[in-house]
């Protein structure tokens, strides 16, 4: 069997298994939780002409009116995202669903090809086809990340980036400039969307340069 058909049915069970788990996610409501609240009130303001504001009280008594602060302290990817939507049209539902469905589906899909790397040797075995197939199944059921939150979006984004700035020693050298710089885009977009994701810049930094160390 090619490693490229041993690769496509390893990793069909978890995009299925991340399916039903997407599907099911969709039939139910969106909980949008205590961050996602502000960062959507965030970008309804943007696109109002209010900037990336909420609003919050600021005086010690409760009968005062909130008063617009600016929202320093989530990074602004998830507010645009939000003003983007809702300018075509969409419900805050819709936002929280669209966002969870998508980073559910790319993150199964790079853990499962990044299993893969790991696994693959077992394949000749009939016991371990079984143990990846269970693994395949249960992973996506029992650890997607919620998605009342921007967690979900690094999450998804980890294998990824560890699949496009490792690679085989033959690789050809015209090929990696390119998958490094994928790498640093996908970073980039998870570093606007959640503020943890400062520390993959500084893995993918050292990664690079540690497997660049004979080549300028």
């Amino acid at each position: 069997m090619s490693d490229d058909r041993a690769k496509r049915e390893f990793v069909l069970p978890w995009l299925c298994a991340a399916a039903i788990v997407t599907i099911l996610r969709l039939l139910h409501a969106a909980d949008a939780g205590y961050d996602l609240t502000l960062q959507i009130q965030g970008g309804q303001n943007l696109l109002a002409g209010r900037g990336l504001t909420f609003y919050w009280p600021t005086s010690q008594n409760l009968a005062d009116p909130a008063t617009l602060e600016i929202l320093n302290h989530y990074p602004i990817g998830y507010s645009v995202y939000t003003a983007a939507l809702t300018g075509l049209g969409a419900g805050v539902g819709t936002i929280i669903k669209a966002a969870g469905a998508v980073a559910t589906m790319f993150g199964w899909w790079g853990w499962a090809r990044l299993a893969f790397l790991f696994m693959s040797d077992g394949r000749s075995r009939r016991l371990w086809r079984a143990v990846a197939f269970v693994v395949a199944v249960v992973s996506p059921v029992l650890f997607t990340p919620p998605w009342g939150g921007t967690e979900i979006v690094l999450w998804a984004a980890v294998p990824w980036v560890l699949l496009l700035i490792t690679r085989a020693h033959d690789q050809p050298a015209q090929e990696r400039p390119w998958s490094d710089l994928l790498a640093g885009a996908l970073v980039g977009v998870c570093v606007v969307w959640r503020y943890a994701s400062l520390f993959l810049p500084a893995y993918a930094v050292l990664a690079i340069a540690g497997q660049h160390q004979r080549s300028i």
